[in-house]
């Protein structure tokens, strides 16, 4: 099944605005998601595709997979992601690559060519446990961490990204009532267990010692030839 050139307007506050739920070769081509919860997701389907799609202003994640196999995320922009208020956790994703009961981790699934923009209180690029997942030359600008690799990983590359720190402006600009150690948190790539490689990554105005934020050990990844190196 092929969705072309869809145009959704949302207001919704939960649940998806777009799934596919356990379907086999899907594309979602050209689509544009404004506003609503989770824009588009993917849920236990293999060889999904979501590309060339738009995805503006909405709640807690752009585009989301749990579960899905060889699937591929590509050409897609997400501009402007903040966290369901009140959310206890004040999460919000750009692009993420998880779990939830039951579905198995995500695997085998390409993210590449995207452009994620303002996610101003949590992550641009994310994976819970994703296995041989891949981020590629994707643009992450505005998020307060840009990648973020987390619940032991397997097999993970993160290549050619061009990840750019959020503005003082978008720093100081934390939502009301979010915790402050929470939001003077902000780093460029992060691990939390896991290993791959994380190589040819060019990061801009990421604070002194936030480029590489390794939480329980990076001694799972090479990181050849990033900018600044990454030790």
């Amino acid at each position: 099944m092929t969705l072309r050139g869809v145009r959704i307007n949302s207001t919704a506050t939960s649940g998806y605005v777009l799934r596919v739920v356990a379907a086999p070769d899907v594309t979602l081509d050209r689509v544009t998601v404004v506003g609503g919860y989770i824009a588009i997701g993917v849920h236990m389907s293999a060889r999904a595709r979501v590309l060339n799609s738009t995805v503006q202003n909405v709640l807690y994640a752009g585009i989301l997979t749990t579960g899905a196999t060889n699937g591929l995320i590509s050409g897609n922009t997400i501009d402007g992601v903040r966290p369901a208020n009140p959310d206890p956790d004040w999460n919000a994703y750009g692009i993420a690559l998880t779990y939830v009961s039951g579905s198995g981790n995500t695997t085998d699934t390409v993210v590449e060519n995207n452009t994620v923009r303002n996610v101003p209180t949590w992550h641009g690029l994310d994976t819970h446990a994703g296995v041989r997942v891949t981020f590629r030359n994707n643009t992450v600008s505005g998020a307060r961490r840009a990648v973020f690799l987390t619940a032991s990983p397997t097999a993970v590359l993160v290549e050619g990204n061009d990840l750019t720190a959020p503005t003082a402006a978008q720093i100081a600009a934390c939502p009301a009532g979010a915790p402050p150690a929470y939001c003077s948190n902000v780093n460029g790539i992060s691990v939390a267990g896991g290993s791959g490689t994380i190589r040819g990554n060019v990061g801009h105005g990421w604070p002194s010692g936030r480029w590489w934020n390794p939480i329980s050990g990076g001694s799972g990844y090479t990181t050849p030839g990033n900018s600044p190196a990454i030790p």
